[in-house]
């Protein structure tokens, strides 16, 4: 027992009371101490990333891995970016036949990164392959944040 502690019980606190009334203060000094650490004199701080996601898709090849339903929508997003995307996918799809590649086509493109969708596993032999190469991979969700994020960008403060 603390000697604060015992003083409050001499005073005839409860130990529980005392208890709580400690985690309460030591919470509110918490959000007080971010509240000071992320917003100084009450300025407005925006998280942005050091190069832009948006602006950096213009012209960039992209391996979309499953050409399912989140995968469509991935491919229609970055192309809307002026991405160039391509698939590879287990099963062909007549909708998009002209953007699927082969499997010996991986390797011999310079990717700017690929997404994955969620029926993938991550020790399938192409995502294997990618990392192999320093290809980064992101989830279809990674992307979408990323987007999000410098679309309506993330901010805190006081206004």
């Amino acid at each position: 027992m603390a000697p604060i502690q015992h003083h409050f019980e001499l005073s005839g606190w409860g130990e529980v009371t005392i208890v709580l009334r400690f985690w309460i203060i030591a919470g509110l000094s918490v959000a007080l101490g971010l509240g000071l650490f992320l917003c100084p004199m009450g300025c407005e701080i925006e998280v942005q990333s050091a190069t832009s996601v948006i602006s950096a898709l213009k012209g960039a090849k992209v391996l979309v891995l499953g050409a399912g339903v989140t995968g469509l929508a991935v491919e229609e997003a970055l192309t809307k970016f002026g991405a160039s995307v391509s698939f590879i996918e287990e099963k062909e799809s007549r909708e998009i036949k002209e953007k699927f590649i082969s499997r010996s086509q991986v390797d011999s493109i310079d990717w700017a990164f690929a997404v994955v969708s969620p029926g993938w596993k991550l020790d399938h032999p192409i995502v294997l392959r990618l990392r192999e190469r320093h290809i980064e991979i992101k989830s279809e969700i990674d992307l979408a944040w990323q987007i999000k994020s410098e679309i309506i960008p993330v901010k805190f403060g006081l206004e």
